[in-house]
């Protein structure tokens, strides 16, 4: 994988705007039933929800570039046997500030408002460029 710090300012947009493909390619079922900011990923009895990182970790296009969310781990939570995501880390692939402010920030909020808050970091990056 490549780190952020080591990628061009167009290749970080590109990725941020990767983001904004994937979140918009999610269902009317997805958005309402298997998206969910408060963690990376579950696997549940009605399939997998994940926040925005964490279905990017499920995307080929972030996979085949490292930046992956499997559950290859199984735990024992509360006497059951649950997977436990494996994520890598949002920050060395999409930077400090746009995982800080968007991928952390755990407060429920639907897909929408999540995509509004990613175009407005691709914007900020845009206009990185410029200076």
């Amino acid at each position: 994988m490549k780190h952020w710090s080591d990628i061009t300012r167009k290749e970080r947009i590109t990725r941020w705007e990767q983001v904004l493909r994937v979140l918009r390619g999610l269902t009317k079922h997805e958005r309402k039933k298997h998206f969910n900011m408060s963690f990376f990923g579950e696997k549940t009895a009605c399939g997998t929800v994940a926040c925005a990182a964490g279905h990017c970790g499920l995307d080929p296009w972030f996979r085949r570039r490292g930046f992956r969310l499997d559950f290859d781990k199984i735990v024992t939570w509360n006497g059951e046997t649950v997977f436990s995501e494996n994520v890598s880390s949002s920050e060395d692939f999409f930077g400090s500030v746009g995982s800080n402010n968007i991928f952390f920030d755990s407060t429920k909020r639907p897909v929408g408002e999540v995509i509004r808050e990613v175009r407005a970091h691709i914007s900020d990056l845009k206009k990185e460029i410029k200076k």
